[in-house]
């Protein structure tokens, strides 16, 4: 995990990149970026938009090296790279900052390169969010995925307008990076820019300004665009696929800052506490990473695994914590607490020196709540002390670059697999899959209620479904164990093509696949002539009069509905495929007589 959020997601910061679309009120020490280089097939480098598609990343790919003041500096992602393909580079480390949580709301969106899933047409969020809403720690690993971090193709668009703090501690600042004429401070937009303006300043620790507030707007034409990607957007509250299509295009701006963009000078570093970023609401990022040449971050890391013995009540799910010093300088009285376990033996560690990694276990008895709902949720968190006397600290991740919480199934919930919606002739049906080989009881919730069926086997198909959202969930029959919900799947009907006077609502004739409405009257005042077919007929509205013409067919697989009037004229016929008996409604014939 890259450093951690302390107060309201503090963080150690030293130089940040930060993947925004930004501009700012200082030039000398804040220059755009001109040029990226990425892993993108291998190698790949940009220095403007374009609409080659050959040239537009559509996979996750890590930043390389950028240019910044005429000069090219390296990231320390994989040096060996640029070098084979003869790129002259300044050697400088660059870590993405870690945020532990980010909120969000109706327009925030998840960023995601369109062959991360593996198809261009198709839209699934890769990873998949836990559970049927998003957690706040979901989308802050969104910026801190990849090498070191520093993944493009991936990120949050409109992040919920709010602030982070990063910690840094005082006396971190190395005096010599101040006005070096070196990037501290690099970040990005990833998406489509606008006027609203972020702040990021410095702050000591009664949250008072060190030198001076930047302002960005990420719309400025003084940051160039350096290259176009290829994603899909996924609304932020449950990872669906957003109103957008699928495989479209977004630009990318850097921005890089020094520290003296932020009035820190000699005199006043040692008074940093904090980096703080807030957001406007606008803010769509990929990363915020530091130069670790400009501070020596005092780091920590928490990854919490799980291992399941049994799945009962009064079983125990056995956790592992992993520490790793992350940072910069040697840590002190390593305290790891679980408000689910209490105390972990070994807990506090004296020391960790850079690099290394201390493994600590504890058990956890499973309850009945625990059984109920299928899956135990749970996160802990380390401190520690750094040299300065500066506490930091860390919320367990399921990697050191995120705050993801450790989920344990007792049971595997059953995967939904191919879903039918309702047709004509059918109703709607769901193939689930991952099931107890032995012998199980499939729980399904719906609007209807609750249904449970018993059964065997790997596989099921549920079918006789109405329109609605169904939820699943399984019982092993021979261990007892018990899996969580899945999420909602829904089935829905088949399409009503609606006759409004003047048109068809579909664009085209109705097909026998769909449902016919007529609201308005028909044929219009040009008689387009032709038969119509549907599944359903229903004639809506009291007044609405529906005219079937000389020698043409209305053939309909079900019911027939009038509410207003039906006329068939001479030699106009009405054939019905399925002999319901269920036709209401006034429907008239004229026939001539010969």
């Amino acid at each position: 995990m890259i450093q951690k959020i302390l107060l309201k997601r503090t963080l150690h910061v030293k130089f940040v990149l930060l993947f925004f679309f930004l501009i700012t009120s200082k030039t000398l020490s804040q220059t755009g970026v001109t040029r990226i280089y990425t892993d993108w097939n291998g190698y790949f480098t940009s220095s403007s938009a374009t609409s080659v598609v050959a040239n537009q990343p559509n996979t996750e790919n890590n930043l390389l090296a950028f240019v910044w003041g005429g000069k090219t500096y390296s990231t320390g992602v994989n040096n060996s790279v640029l070098t084979t393909n003869s790129v002259v580079f300044e050697n400088t480390l660059f870590r993405a900052l870690k945020i532990q949580s980010l909120n969000y709301g109706s327009g925030t969106f998840f960023l995601q390169g369109s062959m991360i899933d593996g198809s261009l047409t198709g839209r699934i969020l890769t990873p998949p969010i836990s559970g049927s809403t998003s957690l706040p720690s979901e989308l802050a690993s969104r910026l801190t995925d990849g090498i070191n971090g520093l993944a493009l193709g991936t990120g949050i668009a409109n992040i919920l307008s709010g602030s982070s703090s990063f910690k840094i501690g005082t006396n971190n600042v190395e005096i010599g990076a101040i006005a070096d004429n070196r990037p501290d401070i690099v970040v990005t937009q990833v998406a489509s820019p606008n006027s609203t303006v972020d702040t990021f300043k410095f702050v000591d620790v009664n949250d008072v300004t060190v030198g001076n507030v930047v302002n960005v707007a990420f719309n400025s034409s003084s940051i160039p665009v350096v290259g176009t990607y290829r994603l899909d957007l996924f609304n932020a509250n449950n990872g669906t696929p957003a109103t957008y299509p699928a495989n479209d295009t977004r630009e990318i701006r850097l921005l890089g800052m020094d520290l003296s963009s932020f009035g820190i000078t000699a005199a006043n570093a040692a008074q940093i506490d904090r980096f703080v970023v807030n957001f406007s609401g606008g803010s769509d990022c990929a990363f915020i990473a530091f130069n670790k040449g400009s501070l020596k971050t005092a780091e920590l890391a928490l990854v919490k695994k799980a291992e399941l013995i049994g799945c009962g009540v009064g079983s125990v799910i056995r956790y592992t914590f992993e520490v790793t010093n992350t940072g910069q300088v040697p840590l002190t009285n390593i305290v790891v607490t679980d408000p689910m376990i209490g105390t972990i033996s070994g807990s506090p560690i004296v020391s960790l020196a850079v690099g290394a990694t201390t493994t600590l276990t504890a058990d956890y008895t499973i309850n009945g709540t625990d059984v109920a709902l299928g899956r135990v949720t749970n996160s802990a968190k380390v401190t520690a002390i750094d040299p300065s006397l500066n506490t930091v600290e860390d919320i367990s991740g399921q990697t050191n670059g995120d705050d993801v919480p450790t989920i344990t199934n007792l049971l595997t919930p059953p995967r939904v697999g191919t879903i039918k919606n309702i047709t004509c002739n059918s109703l709607g049906t769901i193939v689930l899959s991952d099931l107890p080989s032995g012998s199980w009881t499939l729980e399904m919730n719906s609007g209807s209620g609750t249904v449970n069926t018993s059964g065997s086997g790997s596989t099921t198909m549920v079918s006789g479904l109405q329109v609605g959202t169904y939820t699943f969930k399984v019982t092993d029959n021979s261990s007892g164990c018990k899996s969580p919900l899945t999420t909602g799947t829904s089935i829905i009907s088949q399409t009503t093509n609606t006759w409004n006077g003047t048109g068809w609502s579909t664009g085209s004739l109705p097909t026998l696949d769909q449902n016919i409405v007529f609201t308005a009257n028909y044929p219009p005042a040009v008689d387009p002539n032709v038969d119509l077919y549907g599944c359903s007929c229903r004639v809506s509205g009291s007044d609405t009069k529906v005219t079937i013409k000389t020698g043409r067919t209305l053939t309909i697989t079900n019911e027939v509905t009038v509410n207003g009037s039906l006329t068939f004229e001479n030699n106009a016929s009405l054939v019905q495929i399925n002999n319901l008996n269920n036709n209401s409604g006034s429907i008239t014939y004229k026939r001539s007589s010969q």
